[in-house]
This record gives structure tokens, C-alpha cells and sequence, in this order.
């Protein structure tokens, strides 16, 4: 079987409101570690926690941007959607399926197989308060072990995710060992992805589009933001908390020239946008599809 390097696309299937968020972000971010270009994508309707959510990631030789029809790695870790999620595959897809669930193997027929006891393995972390988030992290060092992900690499992606939290990240690398050495332990490779390090970076940086939003205000002059958390719109406002007081220049005498306040709901958050723009205050608020529907009344 010939290698197929740096050139797969990998779909992950989550509940939404799990944690798995940073997972994902961490097997994307562990890739641009290595020097790869990858480019990843959150796919999920309007809805509310525990409803389906996609995590998309693509790699490819020449850094290609845009994402694949298909998927050549499935992740089916959402009960609710993992027949359809099986079904969509096309043949030789590599699936990596948490075995506690027991699954029909007629589901797995023409697909690659890795079976994993998450539920199982999830009981051995010690920190019981913290365990059904770093859960997640198993399945980070089990598609380590499988692409050849470096460890480091994924320890490197975890610190930028909680920067200044040592302790933290060392919690996460241990889940995510679960997981590495579980796949070391029990399975031989059956396919034939992989990833390896490359020099598709250079001088870009990683962005997504809400930071890029967030950037785009802050030289646009936006001095209220007033916002009350929702997926996909939270990391807006986090992202102007983040930056603005690096860029703004504050006023010897009244201190910081500009507001970040998050609303009691989203009512709230437009109508003090609105307030703000009306005293000619330059405002801003960010929101999801049932946000605006709740603005819409101011």
C-alpha cells in the first residue's frame, strides 16, 4: 500500500456543547505546527447545545484552502448522526467509532475500522470534574498516533489554547496520551494516510473570520461593544477584548477609551448598541440567527 502524505481531509461528528471544539482546534492547530497549511472548517445549523455539529480539516501537498466534497478520515463520535455520518462515506474511508456504542458492523462494511472504547477510557482520568471535557482530548492523540502527529506538536497546539496554564495543558496531554497509547497498544495501521512536516507556512498567521471581524472594528473605530455569549458569535467580542487595549491609546485623564460589556441577554446587548450609536458613540454588537431574531424587537 502506497503512502498517501499531507493530502486527506478528516470530518469530525460532535454534539454540540461537548468541549469538542478545542479538541478539534488542537488536532488543526498541531498540523500547522508541522508546517502544514491546513484549513478547517466548523459545520452546524443554528441550534442549541447538544444538537450536531462537523469539524471539517483539510490537508493537502500544495495548501489548498478550500474544502473537499468528501472526506477520506470520519470521526462519528455523535449518536445521533453516526448512521448518516456512515452512510455519507464513501468506500476505504477510514473511520476511527467509539466502540461502547455497538455499533452494527454491518454499518463499517467497505470502510477501514478503528474502534475505540472512549466511554471506557474516558473513566480512567483521574480528574473526575474535568473528565467530560478532556474526554475529547482521547480522540486527539489516537488521530495523532494514526497520522503521525507529533505529541509535541499537539502539546504546542494545546498552549496557544490555554496560554499561561501549564498545568492545564499538562492535563490535556495526558488525556490525549490515553488515547495515543491506546491506538500504539491495539492497532496496526490499515490505510494509508499520513501526515509529516512540510513548509507551507511562512510568514501567514492562523485567523479566522470573527478575528479578522474583530481586528476590522478596531481600526474601523468601534468604541462600545456590548454582546451576550452564543455560538458562533462569542469569539467576536472575545477577540476585541483581546486586542484592543493593545492598539487603542487610552486618554491621560479618563483612561481607556472604549467599553466592552456583555449583556444580560440579547435584548439588552442591541439596545445598548443602539444607545450608544445614537450618542455618537461608534457601536457594534455580535450575535447568531435566533440572536437577531431576539433583536429584531428593538
Amino acid at each position: 500500500m502506497d503512502p498517501i502524505v499531507n493530502d486527506f481531509s478528516i470530518r469530525i461528528a460532535t454534539p454540540n456543547g461537548t468541549g469538542s471544539q478545542t479538541s478539534n482546534i488542537v488536532i488543526h492547530r498541531a498540523l500547522l505546527r508541522m508546517g502544514l497549511a491546513a484549513n478547517a472548517k466548523n459545520l452546524f445549523p443554528s441550534n442549541i447545545a447538544g444538537l450536531p455539529t462537523w469539524y471539517q480539516i483539510r490537508v493537502s501537498p500544495g495548501g489548498w484552502q478550500t474544502m473537499a466534497e468528501s472526506w477520506n478520515v470520519l470521526l462519528p463520535l455523535n449518536q445521533a448522526t453516526i448512521g448518516k455520518d456512515l452512510r455519507e462515506s464513501r468506500p476505504g474511508t477510514v473511520v476511527i467509532d467509539n466502540s461502547d456504542w455497538k455499533t452494527a458492523d454491518s454499518a463499517f462494511e467497505g470502510l477501514v475500522r478503528y474502534p475505540v472504547p472512549f466511554d471506557k477510557l474516558a473513566r480512567t482520568i483521574d480528574n473526575a470534574k474535568l473528565r467530560p471535557r478532556l474526554k475529547n482530548l482521547i480522540y486527539v492523540g489516537v488521530v495523532a498516533w494514526l497520522f503521525d502527529i507529533p505529541i509535541a506538536s499537539v502539546k504546542e497546539a494545546l498552549e496557544t489554547v490555554f496560554p499561561g496554564k501549564p498545568e492545564v495543558v499538562d492535563l490535556n496531554v495526558q488525556a490525549a496520551m490515553i488515547g495515543f497509547d491506546y491506538a500504539l497498544e491495539n492497532f496496526s495501521k490499515q490505510d494509508p494516510f499520513r501526515v509529516e512536516a512540510a513548509d507551507q507556512v511562512g510568514d501567514k498567521i492562523l485567523i479566522d473570520g470573527n478575528e479578522a471581524a474583530a481586528l476590522g472594528a478596531i481600526w474601523g473605530g468601534v468604541s462600545l461593544v456590548s454582546w451576550y455569549p452564543i455560538t458562533p458569535a462569542s469569539s467576536l467580542a472575545e477577540a476585541l477584548e483581546k486586542h484592543i487595549g493593545k492598539v487603542r491609546e487610552k486618554d491621560p485623564e479618563k483612561g481607556n477609551r472604549f467599553v466592552i460589556v456583555q449583556a444580560e441577554d440579547e435584548l439588552a446587548a442591541v439596545g445598548m448598541a443602539l444607545g450608544a450609536g445614537w450618542a455618537g458613540v461608534r457601536s457594534m454588537t455580535s450575535t447568531s440567527g435566533p440572536g437577531i431574531s431576539l433583536m429584531a424587537e428593538n
